[in-house]
């Protein structure tokens, strides 16, 4: 489907309302920008413009040569994030060492997930904050300190939250969401 729209301005700068626009999320889009004076000069040597074009390029464009010709995937679905393990089980006694929380996380473009782990107990507590190879504890903190979990398989499928200096006898309460490149935010998951 091919949709165009004109806008008329005689001012330098121009901008194009599109929140009427009725995008379907994992769809691709083609957006083609092209101007005419009023007496319908048009100038299309050298289009479409693109980073590193000759000066003078392209000047207008028209409908067969777009000046600027991009393209995007729309996407307003949230992704998904999953906790794997621990496995929540109530009350989730741990009887051995617990080397690592894992999980999934689903979605146009996932970037990143994030988790943030503190004891199970009422702001001002202590809540892990992650290094490279390490972390520590902090205390006292309040709200969420977010983590970036790492991501072995490259595409965010699996995730895994590592090195915590776990502490014996102690309650948690991990939080885990992800974020994809079009800056949704998945909803939190909780354990």
């Amino acid at each position: 489907a091919t949709a165009c729209a004109s806008y008329e301005t005689v001012g330098n700068n121009w901008s194009f309302d599109l929140s009427a626009t009725q995008f379907a999320t994992g769809n691709k889009y083609r957006l083609e920008i092209y101007g005419a004076d009023k007496a319908g000069n048009q100038h299309i040597t050298g289009c479409p413009w693109v980073t590193g074009s000759a000066a003078g390029a392209c000047q207008t464009g028209d409908a067969d040569h777009a000046k600027y010709l991009r393209y995007f995937v729309y996407n307003k679905a949230k992704p998904v994030v999953t906790i794997g393990w621990p496995v929540l089980v109530s009350p989730n006694y741990i009887g051995s060492t617990l080397s690592q929380a894992t999980g999934t996380a689903t979605g146009l473009g996932v970037v990143n997930v994030q988790y943030a782990l503190k004891y199970n107990a009422t702001d001002p507590t202590s809540h892990w904050r992650q290094y490279t190879s390490s972390g520590a504890w902090v205390y006292p903190y309040v709200g969420n300190l977010w983590n970036t979990a790492y991501n072995p398989n490259g595409d965010w499928s699996v995730w895994v939250a590592s090195n915590v200096a776990w502490v014996d006898g102690e309650a948690y309460l991990l939080t885990v969401r992800a974020t994809d490149s079009a800056g949704n935010v998945s909803n939190e998951q909780e354990i």
